[in-house]
């Protein structure tokens, strides 16, 4: 948390987790669970938030490297229905279910 305080990031979470194994390596919740001032027992790992917006810049960069989209791509941001075989139609939302991704 040190290295990002001159980027103004006072609070970040993270967790590596081994894919072979299943193994917790690294776990961080919060900068300082003990910080009652800051809020410091917050632990953003197990924070009910979607990975959504962590994840689009390396899809985005996969996409324009295999030449699937280009920079000038638009995507409509509408609500999205896709049938599962065996299962209901599916339609992705956010935690919050705001239909708008």
């Amino acid at each position: 948390m040190r290295n990002f305080k001159p980027y103004n990031v006072h609070h970040a979470a993270a967790i590596v987790i081994d894919n072979q194994t299943g193994e917790v390596l690294v776990y961080v919740g919060s900068p300082d669970y003990f910080d009652t001032q800051t809020m410091g027992s917050n632990d953003g790992v197990q924070a009910l938030r979607q990975p959504g917006s962590t994840l689009k810049p390396f899809l985005y960069q996969l996409a324009l490297e295999n030449q699937v989209i280009n920079p000038n791509t638009i995507w409509a941001d509408v609500p999205t229905y896709y049938a599962i075989p065996g299962a209901q139609v599916y339609s992705p939302t956010n935690y919050n279910q705001d239909k708008f991704l």
